[in-house]
């Protein structure tokens, strides 16, 4: 299964090297593994394929890379995993912060795919082929919370929305980026105007503060509905009560 991402170049990147762009802006892939890529003809720049890693974008171009996710096998992890619920049909994950959900491009080991092949082996869904055995939905790494993973197939849909990071995406645009959020959170903040003990908790918020607090869904076995929820992450709930009492 391929991925394919598009960016537009701005002011601020214009002369930066193609593989160095593209390592910054993508996370979870090596700028050696960016570079190999581009070599094998999967950037296009303006629609043209450029095998060059040391070509220098220019403001307004439009880089496309496709993303080959390889069909290998993955490895088991024996990682701890909080398990909420469980039956013969599903289970209900609380996801710590800073977790990737599923193997990726660059990225195949320590994820919670690698802990559930750990915990149950060939016991998953297969819907999602192999780099995603149960994976139903998933959050970002640096967000915390409920996940819903599938022990077979009893069910199989297609989402009709859903992008990459999509929450984030939309509070950057109405101007109220997430905090902590270090991709799509806002710059240059003022922090004279900001108070020294929201600063303080701000600086040490371990990531994003996103949080699936509540998960619920009509069971596909039981045919009834099921609710979880899930608690906030400490450093979390800190932030959280302190902007409560400055604005009470």
């Amino acid at each position: 299964m391929n991925k394919t991402i598009e960016f537009s170049i701005n002011k601020k990147n214009n002369g930066e090297r193609l593989d160095i762009f593209l390592s910054k802006e993508i996370k979870n892939l090596t700028r050696s593994y960016i570079k190999k890529l581009i070599e094998k003809n999967n950037v296009k720049i303006n629609k043209i394929i450029n095998n060059s890693p040391s070509t220098k974008i220019k403001t307004s171009d439009k880089v496309i890379i496709e993303i080959i996710e390889e069909d290998l096998k993955i490895l088991p992890s024996n990682i701890e995993l909080n398990i909420v619920y469980e039956d013969k049909d599903l289970l209900i994950i609380n996801k710590p912060n800073g977790m990737v959900v599923h193997p990726g491009a660059g990225n195949y080991k320590n994820t919670l795919v690698n802990a559930l092949i750990y915990r149950y082996k060939n016991g998953l869904s297969d819907v999602n082929g192999n780099l995603r055995p149960g994976i139903v939905h998933r959050i970002d790494k640096e967000t915390s919370g409920l996940l819903v993973v599938a022990k077979n197939n009893l069910i199989e849909l297609e989402l009709e929305t859903g992008r990459t990071h999509q929450i984030r995406v939309h509070l950057k645009y109405k101007g109220t980026s997430l905090l902590g959020d270090k991709q799509y959170g806002k710059k240059n903040i003022k922090f004279k105007k900001i108070n020294k003990n929201f600063l303080n908790k701000l600086t040490n918020l371990n990531g994003q503060a996103l949080h699936a607090q509540t998960l619920e869904f009509i069971h596909p076995t039981k045919k009834k509905w099921v609710s979880f929820e899930s608690k906030l992450p400490i450093d979390f709930k800190k932030t959280l009560d302190l902007l409560n009492n400055l604005s009470g």
